[in-house]
């Protein structure tokens, strides 16, 4: 119905306009230009109720499609009957001039309500009921504000001459020109409060909705050139330039609602409000100088114009770049200034509770700066570290490889804006600039979480080597003592009984048990470390031990061990555990004379050799249990074990560890 009734209108409309642009007219009457409005209404309105039928958008749209038909076609007869000497003009120009006013306060509602159709808050809310009473009291003072029909602002004494409000209330002559400046501004407020909703709503949403509010936003700040460009540009011009960013609006608005991500193209984006903003300046403050001069001169010319033209040159340099880098600031981030970027990344870093929140901060922070959808840390093997937006569609992201003291410890990758094929040349630069900082972070949390692996490992095998005591003690030397207890007592009372000689086959077997159980404790005590070490020292302990392996054996033996820090346990006991299976290869295996220990200290380290001049390693020989103990033991500790033929003869067995001092 709604569709029907406004292409009624505009097709009632056309013969009207056809008799007032033939006739001469004294005064220009183009209200009926608002009926332009109305195919774009009518297109968006149909389209969302086809799609979104539940959605109030579309509805609003309607209504302000009828508004403007219905205006547009009052105007329009109102002119025709004016050229030729029809009733009804005053009438037609009554219903033009409060009928065109729904149409805006249905756009800010549809822009409040935007968007999924719900009034969400109370802010919302209150702003909606706000834009409502505006348009009631406005449209009520419309239907009966005395005096000529002023149709637009920049028409105080009327649309046509000589022609008032048919129903006007003459005692209200007084009060008209303070009422009406009231409700100019209450309508500008209420006008722009659908931006300030937005622009809050874009701040503080993510996502898709994020996107759809930054859209619709900048959509509202492109249409503040509409008012600049119908009272500055001269004739029609500004009409149509109404009509046509008023068509766009629409259009671009429903395509927010139904299809944000078919035109998320930041750079027609940044063009058009880089245009628009520049038309506003140069524009506005031309006609603001042109008004001001003409006011004061008394008259319109060269000179006002002149002096406009030459005041606008001059606005318009500075603010253009003032324009240029706020627009860029708005869709490109900081771009444009890296040191800031970095500066930026650098305080997330600080601050992160550790390395891997402060990787999530680094993608959040570049998705922000730079104005990017998607950004990612992978780790070398390819898992994702962290991540911040969403990936476009048929999207390869402009990866940065990650190096940390000449390794490669994963990629950064940075999606490309909608609309943009590539990274600029100082974009790159700046990502493989932050690429530093993000591969010392990377190689940290690679750090922290290795030191948390490990750490879980050692709880585990701690837990294990008490289980596994436990289980000796109970398995193994628990029943032994029991046994041992139980013959004592039968022992015992064989003594009572002059059983002599059972009671001393018992105390002989009790005796042999002990034994058993005195070297099953010395074994468990020996599996919990070297004792030699922990009461006669490492140097002592290792030249007692390799002392009694070659005594006997005829190698000659050479001891240089440099005076060493505490060390911890784990150091000593990996020390003398190498050492003296290393010693212990020489005298089985290599049939050498002479054999060198060494231990230095030095600020690398310690450096640990067993040189032997006997026959070497042959070089198809298979590493035993013994060769994979020490290289295992040094490992653990983060050492290198080499084991080597020398050139003179013999085998060298060189051990190095880093040295972490004891604190005890």
């Amino acid at each position: 119905m709604l569709v029907v009734v406004t292409a009624g209108c505009l097709v009632a409309t056309v013969p009207f306009v056809a008799v007032l642009e033939q006739g001469s007219l004294d005064g220009d009457l183009g209200e009926w230009l608002v009926s332009c409005f109305a195919p774009g209404f009518l297109v968006s309105g149909w389209w969302l109720v086809r799609r979104r039928p539940a959605l109030v958008v579309g509805w609003l749209f309607l209504f302000a499609g009828v508004s403007v038909a219905v205006a547009g076609l009052a105007a329009a007869y109102s002119g025709a009957a004016a050229v030729e000497g029809w009733v009804g003009v005053d009438w037609g120009l009554w219903v033009f001039s409060w009928m065109w006013q729904p149409h805006a306060a249905l756009i800010s509602i549809a822009v409040l309500a935007f968007p999924d159709g719900r009034f969400e808050g109370r802010w919302r809310r209150g702003l909606l009921w706000l834009v409502v009473a505006v348009l009631g009291v406005s449209v009520a003072w419309s239907v009966i504000a005395p005096g000529p029909i002023v149709t637009t602002p920049n028409k105080p004494d009327g649309a046509l001459a000589g022609v008032v409000n048919p129903v006007g209330i003459d005692g209200m002559s007084s009060m008209a020109d303070a009422i009406s400046a009231s409700l100019l501004g209450l309508g500008f407020l209420a006008g722009m409060s659908p931006l300030v909703v937005t622009a809050v709503a874009w701040r503080g949403s993510s996502g898709v909705r994020r996107r759809q509010f930054r859209w619709v936003t900048l959509i509202q700040l492109a249409g503040l050139v509409t008012p600049v460009a119908v009272f500055a540009l001269p004739g029609t011009v500004g009409p149509v330039v109404a009509v046509g960013s008023t068509l766009m609006m629409q259009v671009l608005f429903v395509v927010a609602i139904l299809q944000w991500h078919a035109f998320e193209v930041d750079v027609v984006v940044r063009r058009s409000v880089l245009a628009a903003s520049f038309l506003v300046v140069g524009l506005g403050s031309y006609a603001m100088v042109v008004s001001a001069v003409s006011t004061l001169v008394g008259r319109d010319g060269p000179i006002p114009s002149t002096l406009g033209a030459a005041v606008a040159i001059a606005v318009f340099g500075p603010a253009s770049v003032w324009i240029q880098r706020s627009v860029n600031r708005l869709l490109y981030g900081r771009r444009d200034d890296p040191y800031l970027v970095v500066a930026e990344l650098g305080r997330h870093l600080a601050t992160a509770a550790d390395p891997a929140d402060g990787l999530r901060a680094i993608v959040a922070a570049l998705t922000e700066q730079l104005r990017i959808p998607y950004a990612t840390i992978t780790d070398a093997s390819g898992a994702t570290l962290a991540t911040s937006g969403i990936p476009q569609t048929d999207d390869v992201p402009f990866a940065v490889e990650l190096i940390h003291h000449g390794q490669r410890v994963g990629v950064l990758s940075v999606g490309h804006r909608r609309g943009e094929g590539a990274l600029t040349t100082g974009e790159e630069q700046l990502l493989e600039t932050l690429g530093r900082q993000v591969g010392a972070a990377v190689a940290a949390s690679e750090l922290v979480e290795s030191l948390r692996g490990a750490r879980e490992h050692l709880v585990v095998a701690r837990q294990d080597e008490r289980r596994r005591i436990q289980r000796d003690l109970h398995d193994g030397l628990g029943p032994q003592l029991t046994a041992v207890t139980l013959k004592l007592d039968a022992a015992r009372n064989h003594f009572a009984t002059d059983g002599v000689e059972t009671a001393d086959e018992l105390v002989g077997s009790a005796r042999e048990a002990l034994q058993h159980t005195v070297a099953d404790v010395r074994r468990l005590v020996y599996s919990l470390g070297e004792p030699a070490v922990a009461s006669l020292g490492l140097a002592a302990a290792v030249r007692d031990q390799v002392n009694q392996l070659t005594r006997s054996s005829g190698v000659s033996l050479g001891i240089e061990i440099d005076d060493l820090p505490p060390l911890p346990a784990a150091t000593e006991e990996a020390l003398y555990r190498i050492i003296t299976e290393a010693v212990t290869n020489v005298v089985r295996h290599a049939d050498a004379t002479n054999c060198v220990v060494r231990v230095i200290c030095n600020g690398e380290g310690l450096r640990t050799e067993v040189i032997d001049d006997g026959y070497g390693i042959a070089g198809d020989v298979v590493p035993g249990v013994g060769a994979r103990s020490m290289q295992t033991r040094a490992a653990e500790l983060g050492g290198t074990l080499h084991v080597a033929n020398r050139p003179t003869g013999g085998t060298m067995v060189r051990l190095h560890l880093p040295l972490h001092v004891s604190s005890t």
